[in-house]
């Protein structure tokens, strides 16, 4: 039994000097800890205090490396203006180069460096010049009309059209837009698209003989255009208060000796379109035509008691 004591005593006495040896380490464990994460706060500090005031400072420094190359760019820019005015147009070119060494974003510098080669004729390389002032102000109306009418020059008129329809997207009142993309689509052939710009300008300007002269070609071009006697009846069911295309489909039928079918065509369009004097007028000379004289003189007769008539087609 007093061994077992012994043995149990000295048990005791190694668990005692072990839980001291545990305890005098834990305390050096727990001081290291701690001045870890002394340490860590200190650089959280840094990391939160000290960084965001050197980006700070080097934001700071980069705007004022910007505003200092935008304010040389803009003075050799001024002074490239001012040798232009005074037709000095090689020390403008120097200066507008220099401008651009130091802000070469400016759409304003590539349009006068243009200019002045469109002075000396030389178009060709101009055009590098605008498509790049163009590329950097998309929706400046005014270096857009200069690519357009540059293009129109060289005769690149694909390239034009592209320009003017960008014009017309962010300027869809635009009169001379108008014009010139209706005559641009005539060009390309693309007549159902001219006339519906046309359309688009007459809603803007109202009537206007120069308007009124360019749709009557578009309509004959477009009647030209149709191979197939379908192709002109489609005409009309997309057009069905359109004269013209009524009267092309009539002459159709009439030469395919189908004239109850042009006949039909010319009172249903009369009934939609009552005073429209041209098919009152194709309406009377179908008849003539026809040999009918007594519809003809119905219809002429009529024509001239209705006061809502133009003194101009009574005449005719």
């Amino acid at each position: 039994s007093r061994t077992n004591f012994v043995g149990r005593s000295r048990g005791v006495r190694r668990n005692r000097t072990l839980r001291r040896l545990f305890w005098s380490q834990r305390e050096k464990i727990n001081v290291v800890f701690l001045n870890i994460i002394k340490r860590l706060i200190v650089v959280s500090w840094f990391i939160m205090g000290v960084l965001p005031v050197l980006a700070k400072d080097e934001n700071i420094s980069t705007r004022k490396e910007v505003t200092e190359a935008s304010r040389k760019g803009d003075y050799f820019f001024m002074e490239g203006v001012r040798q232009l005015a005074l037709n000095k147009n090689q020390e403008a070119l120097d200066l507008f180069i220099k401008s651009l060494d130091y802000n070469p974003k400016n759409p304003a510098v590539y349009m006068e460096m243009s200019s002045i080669l469109m002075q000396n004729n030389h178009y060709k390389d101009a055009i590098g010049f605008l498509e790049i002032a163009c590329q950097l102000d998309s929706t400046n109306y005014w270096h857009n009309i200069a690519l357009a009418d540059l293009y129109g020059k060289l005769g690149l008129y694909p390239q034009a059209l592209d320009v003017y329809e960008r014009l017309h997207r962010n300027f869809p009142n635009r009169e001379n837009v108008l014009y010139m993309l209706a005559l641009l689509y005539a060009q390309k052939q693309d007549y159902i698209k001219s006339l519906q710009t046309w359309e688009k300008l007459e809603n803007i300007i109202g009537q206007n003989e120069i308007v009124d002269g360019e749709k009557n070609k578009i309509y004959e071009r477009i009647c030209t255009s149709m191979k197939k006697e379908s192709d002109l009846e489609q005409l009309v069911a997309d057009y069905p208060n359109n004269a013209y295309f009524i009267l092309a489909l009539t002459n159709s039928y009439m030469n395919n000796n189908e004239y109850k079918k042009a006949e039909k065509l010319l009172q249903k369009s009369v009934k939609i379109n009552p005073q429209e004097e041209e098919l009152l007028l194709g309406q009377v000379e179908f008849y003539v035509e026809t040999g009918n004289e007594k519809k003809s003189n119905s219809l002429f007769f009529s024509i001239f008691r209705n006061k809502e008539i133009s003194m101009g087609l009574k005449e005719r």
